[in-house]
């Protein structure tokens, strides 16, 4: 099973599977990425060196079929795929299903949609339509990210209180693992009071501070 789920950046979709009015019969682009090869060349020097390799663009073909029981509602959805698609409302979300998960990949398509032309290609109640889209960033999401809440120090000292007493306790640790194929970024929220918070890697020393610094007017 797999499945193709396009939505706009107003919220329109469109789904193309193996049954229904919008049958989708040929897909590519869903692993294949260019690669460019960075290197150097010394003068006098054998060969090069190596500096870097850099992913291109994905370029993702959708080919599916419009169906319906008359030559109206052929149109009618051919109308609706040409709006979703419609390279002007700028970048989507390409939604991928199979039987071993989902994934979501940011996309724009590159044309409207096409719909070819000659009895092969359209009738009274089909229509063959292809789309081409473009993925400025070449790599798969997982669609559950993992929203992890840790807390630095959690109080508690409470009314009423008995002895010994605890102000506070250190808070939650945790280790994340990027599963992924690249380096991963995070993303870090800061919720309630915090004064110049700060964010340590581990395994490098290396930090980020936010430094908070009140300016007061007086008129």
């Amino acid at each position: 099973m797999q499945r193709i789920t396009f939505i706009n950046s107003i919220g329109r979709s469109i789904v193309l599977k193996d049954s229904g009015p919008f049958l989708l019969s040929k897909l590519e682009g869903l692993g294949d990425v260019d690669a460019e090869i960075q290197r150097q060349k010394a003068p006098f020097q054998d060969g090069s060196t190596f500096i870097d390799s850099v992913l291109q663009e994905r370029l993702i073909t959708l080919e599916f079929a419009i169906r319906g029981e008359h030559l109206s509602e052929v149109q009618r959805k051919r109308v609706e795929a040409a709006s979703i698609f419609n390279p002007k409302l700028g970048e989507g979300i390409i939604r991928y299903e199979n039987d071993y998960g989902v994934k979501e990949i940011k996309a724009i398509p590159d044309t409207v949609p096409i719909f070819p032309s000659g009895p092969e290609n359209r009738g009274r109640s089909f229509q063959r339509a292809l789309v081409n889209l473009i993925c400025p960033s070449p790599f798969w999401m997982d669609v559950n990210a993992e929203n992890i809440k840790l807390e630095d120090f959690v109080g508690q000292y409470h009314f009423p209180f008995r002895f010994p007493v605890r102000f506070a306790s250190r808070g939650d640790s945790r280790v994340l693992t990027n599963i992924g194929d690249v380096p991963t970024p995070i993303k870090v929220t800061f919720r309630g009071e915090a004064i110049n918070p700060k964010i340590t890697n581990l395994t490098t020393g290396e930090f980020i501070k936010v430094i908070v610094k009140f300016l007061l007017i007086i008129a």
